[in-house]
């Protein structure tokens, strides 16, 4: 898959504006406080993005970037992936994706 990739993904915060921005295209979370985030980096329209909650027993919240939303949900709602579970995430544009878990 083409992109940058972080093994070790930081969260932060509770809500959008506080939550840790993805330090790659394709990230790796080891570590989630309880109820932290992250924020995908923007997208145009056909960029991949894929998040992996690596931690076994906290669900993370995953963010789309300011102004955008996860299948047709409210703008800037998180979507909140299970822990040791994967998304992929598809821009169809730059402000809507589709959001796929694994």
């Amino acid at each position: 898959m083409a992109g940058t990739f972080n093994p070790a993904q930081p969260t932060a915060g509770t809500t959008q504006a506080t939550a840790s921005v993805a330090l790659a295209d394709h990230v790796s979370v080891p570590t989630v406080t309880s109820g932290a985030g992250v924020i995908l980096l923007p997208g145009n329209g056909s960029d991949i993005r894929s998040v992996l909650n690596a931690d076994q027993s906290t669900q993370l919240l995953v963010y789309p970037p300011v102004g955008s939303q996860f299948n047709g949900i409210t703008v800037n709602l998180p979507l909140t992936l299970p822990p040791a579970k994967g998304a992929l995430f598809v821009f169809t544009s730059p402000t809507t994706i589709m959001a796929i878990f694994s």
